[in-house]
């Protein structure tokens, strides 16, 4: 299970239990669970580009042997 999909989760269970925020626990309980979401929101994008940029480092390397192993003696 992803983070966002905990979060959703939790955002059901919220939903679901009828939390509301007309109580300040109500108020503080649906802030958290905000924050919660954009956390996993940053935390997916940045998931995202670390696997972007592990693709990228692989593709040089990949170049790179093919330069060491390609190129000719002096």
């Amino acid at each position: 299970m992803t983070v966002s999909e905990k979060v959703a989760y939790l955002k059901g269970l919220a939903d679901g239990l009828g939390i509301k925020d007309s109580t300040n626990e109500g108020k503080l309980m649906l802030a958290v669970i905000d924050v919660l979401e954009a956390m996993a929101d940053d935390i997916e994008a940045v998931d995202a580009h670390a696997k972007d940029l592990s693709d990228s480092i692989s593709d040089i390397s990949e170049d790179m042997d093919c330069l060491l192993y390609t190129s000719p003696s002096p």
